[in-house]
């Protein structure tokens, strides 16, 4: 007898187990169920199931006590059997045929185009039904286009049996295509978001209405005089007081220049001088000074343009004269060591060349000098006094206009108009560096600044232009602009107490109102012809253009952010 049993895993896929089908060499196989066999649970893949038995010409059992599975086989066509002992057969209880009912109509479709397809193409064999699965041979086996037994399929034979009546196929209840339901769940909020958020758009945020007015306005010349305060607070229009401020610039100016002095460092020459004093009293009297003269350390001795000082004090006792008051008679010597101012060879001097030296601050006091030696050349630059001078003096002459520009812009961003007349720049006195009688091959003079300049309120004085333009307007009009960014300032007066009073000039602008806010307000909802007239009619417009957008837009938006008003002077 020949037959195969096949066992079946709770892993394996419908693939497998219609390989395992196909793959089998006997013509009668026994599929053994194990226990919620989940994947013969579908419909889909216990007819993939029948249709591979079928194509490979195998009688087909399936051995399981499951209901839920009997049921699924007996809906495909499939012979099942409780056990291995049991007699195979398709189920066809109620169950069955409710599980039949239940497939929905696009199953119900592919069954039986199936069934069709497997009438007119497959060859069934029929089985001893009377027989268990053991006592199935393939003796049993009838062979295909025997006369003895015609070709049955039983499959289609059992689906006839629980094809449902015309009358039964109209009580069926249809099961739900969930699937489309799902779409059409995601469908309509999607759509109904997509049509409000257009409708949206379209009505609160695209449309836009540009209005540009084109207006008249009038030039009004200004000139008055005004006094500002640094003490005062706040603006007085009957009195045309307005509050100032006085700002301070401290700043350094620097030239740098190339000394010019020259200076030997050599060693310095040195001797010794012998002075004496020959003052006298009366000298028809023979009267002498009998007071003595100290000389302190660095007392200048000069000869013939030499010049030396004394290294210690010297105290001189005054010497007599002779009785014919011609001469002195030197016989009060004082003996003083002395250097040269400067270094160099120049004053090495010889006693023999008759130096005598005179001191300063005491023409009666004369000397006579030793050899002056030791005196050692070395020259080099050296900032001079006349250098210093001059670079100072290049500074002050220099333009002082870069602390008027710092202190105007300061004032400016304070919030006050800068009265440049009111600038002072008071320099300090130069200084170099190297300092004069040092040696350097550049040097850096510098003068500090100390600048002034005082400033009146920018809102005070726009207050008082606004005040004189604006006194004969009509109630439609108002100061468009006070020119208070090219008025001129002139000082008139400056006391010390503070106070500086000036005259300013300006050209003020009137015209209409030009209130953007409140025009879009006036014609919002309005349509195009009747906002043109509303802003033609008032007064100082001499045009206006109204563009709404897109074109679908015939009234302006009542969301004040979606109408542009621009005004254009048309001159004066």
């Amino acid at each position: 007898m020949k037959k195969d049993t096949i066992y079946i895993d709770n892993d394996d896929e419908i693939t497998s187990i219609t390989d395992k089908v196909q793959s089998s060499e006997s013509s009668i196989v026994a599929l053994i169920l194990p226990k919620r066999c989940t994947v013969l649970q579908s419909s889909i893949n216990m007819k993939i199931l029948n249709r591979a038995a079928k194509s490979a010409k195998k009688n087909l059992v399936l051995v399981t006590s499951e209901q839920s599975l009997m049921a699924v086989a007996g809906a495909a066509g499939i012979m099942v059997a409780n056990s291995l002992e049991a007699r195979p057969s398709i189920p066809t209880t109620q169950s069955t045929k409710k599980q039949t009912e239940e497939f929905s109509d696009e199953d119900e479709q592919e069954d039986e185009t199936d069934e069709d397809e497997s009438n007119d193409e497959d060859d069934n064999i029929d089985l001893d039904k009377t027989r268990s699965i053991g006592e199935l041979s393939d003796d049993d086996v009838i062979t295909l286009g025997s006369e003895d037994e015609p070709f049955k399929d039983d499959e289609t034979n059992e689906d006839e049996d629980l094809k449902p009546s015309k009358k039964e196929k109209s009580k069926k209840v249809k099961v739900p295509n969930f699937d489309s339901f799902r779409i059409k769940l995601f469908l309509i909020p999607t759509v109904l978001i997509v049509l409000i958020g257009g409708w949206y758009l379209m009505t609160y945020v695209l449309p836009k209405v540009t209005v540009k007015i084109t207006t008249q306005n009038v030039s009004n010349v200004i000139n008055t005089v005004v006094t500002t305060n640094v003490k005062q607070t706040s603006v007085d229009t009957d009195k045309m007081i307005v509050p100032g401020k006085l700002d301070t610039l401290k700043t350094n100016a620097t030239k740098t220049f190339t000394p010019t002095g020259q200076q030997n460092q050599g060693n310095k020459a040195s001797g010794t001088v012998t002075l004496y004093d020959c003052s006298v009293v009366d000298r028809t009297a023979f009267l002498f000074n009998g007071t003595t003269i100290t000389l302190s350390t660095g007392t200048q001795l000069s000869s013939r343009g030499f010049i030396f000082v004394t290294t210690a004090p010297i105290t001189i006792t005054p010497s007599k004269i002779a009785l014919d008051g011609s001469n002195c008679l030197k016989d009060q010597p004082a003996k003083v060591a002395v250097e040269a101012q400067n270094g160099g060879t120049s004053y090495n001097l010889a006693t023999t060349s008759n130096y005598s030296y005179s001191v300063t601050g005491f023409s009666s006091i004369i000397g006579n000098g030793s050899d002056m030696g030791g005196g050692t050349d070395k020259n080099v630059t050296v900032v001079s006094q006349d250098d210093c001078t001059n670079a100072g003096n290049a500074i002050l002459n220099g333009s002082s206009d870069s602390y008027k520009t710092q202190l105007q812009n300061q004032l400016n961003k304070e919030g006050f108009t800068p009265l440049l007349d009111s600038f002072a720049a008071n320099p300090g006195a130069v200084t170099c560096s190297p300092a004069v009688g040092e040696q350097g091959s550049t040097a850096t003079a510098t003068i500090a600044y100390n600048s002034v300049m005082t400033g009146a309120s920018t809102d005070g004085l726009n207050q008082i232009i606004t005040m004189l333009a604006g006194k004969n307007l009509a109630s439609t009009q108002s100061v468009l602009t006070t020119g208070i960014s090219s008025a001129a300032e002139t000082i008139k007066d400056q006391p010390s107490n503070g106070n500086i009073t000036f005259n300013l000039s300006t050209t003020a602008t009137t015209g209409i109102k030009q209130n953007p806010q409140a025009i879009a307000q006036s014609i919002k909802g309005m349509k195009k012809g009747d906002a043109q007239n509303y802003i033609q009619g008032l007064p100082g417009v001499t045009s206006v253009t109204i563009n709404y957008n897109p074109f679908y837009v015939t009234t302006a938006p009542k969301n004040l952010k979606q109408i542009n008003v621009s005004f254009v002077n048309n001159g004066n």
